[in-house]
């Protein structure tokens, strides 16, 4: 039955945040937390959530913890730990925690290697990733703000990385 709960209650935080309505993800999010905050199954994706509704560090300290002590941890929580270092401006770590991104199967990896390629200046590098970024999401042109927006909540950081594309030669409306 706790099981389902902890379920329940980050899913409502991650519904919550999908909708903007960040300060009832976060209460969402903390009561997830409270139920059971030893479990191995959600304490990654909890950090997750976490750090995406601004509490970076206790986000981010939940995710190291979880990948430290399970060898199957998902990989796509690493994306909050690229985001962190991102967010700071520490864009050679960034870069690293994007190799282990890579294989995602998703958008958002050949997103933060794009990303933080163009913050570095490393072009020829970004436009690879800007193409690997446009075949899992041919009309990103159309729609990168919109589905960035869906992720980062943090307008500067949004910024930032819609700068970090353009730089890679990806700009986006």
């Amino acid at each position: 039955l706790e099981f389902r709960r902890v379920l329940f209650r980050s899913a409502l935080g991650r519904l919550k945040m999908l909708g903007n309505e960040l300060d009832q993800a976060l209460v969402e999010t903390e009561f997830a937390f409270e139920l059971n905050p030893k479990s191995l199954l959600y304490m990654d994706m909890i950090g997750f959530q976490l750090a995406f509704l601004g509490e970076w560090q206790r986000g981010v300290e939940l995710i190291k913890k979880a990948i430290s002590l399970n060898p199957f941890y998902r990989v796509q929580m690493r994306f909050a730990l690229w985001a962190d270092y991102f967010r700071q401006e520490n864009y050679l770590a960034a870069l690293a925690e994007t190799d282990l991104l890579h294989g995602t199967g998703d958008f958002w990896g050949p997103l933060a290697r794009a990303a933080t390629l163009g913050q570095l200046d490393r072009i020829s590098e970004g436009e690879a990733a800007v193409e690997e970024l446009l075949s899992y999401k041919p009309g990103f042109r159309e729609r990168g703000r919109v589905l960035i927006g869906h992720g980062i909540k943090d307008v500067e950081l949004a910024d930032r990385i819609t700068g970090g594309l353009r730089k890679s030669g990806l700009p986006i409306n």
